[in-house]
């Protein structure tokens, strides 16, 4: 996919080997802020459940 990169532990999921989401939705917070990209933050079924764009958003939005 064009423009769309995803950050995940070599077991297929970021989160994986931290105690809780809060902890691991934390260092996940922290590495898209130093890397300037969108943090996502998903349930175990795989439905969002959170964004941050970290201040990247488009300036103009058509529509």
């Amino acid at each position: 996919m064009h423009g769309r990169t995803s950050l995940k532990a070599p077991s297929g999921a970021f989160g994986a080997g931290y105690s809780t989401k809060d902890e691991a939705a934390a260092v996940g917070r922290d590495t898209a802020k130093a890397d300037n990209v969108e943090h996502v933050i998903k349930n175990q079924d795989g439905q969002v459940s959170g964004k941050n764009s970290n201040g990247n958003d488009p300036r103009n939005i058509p529509g």
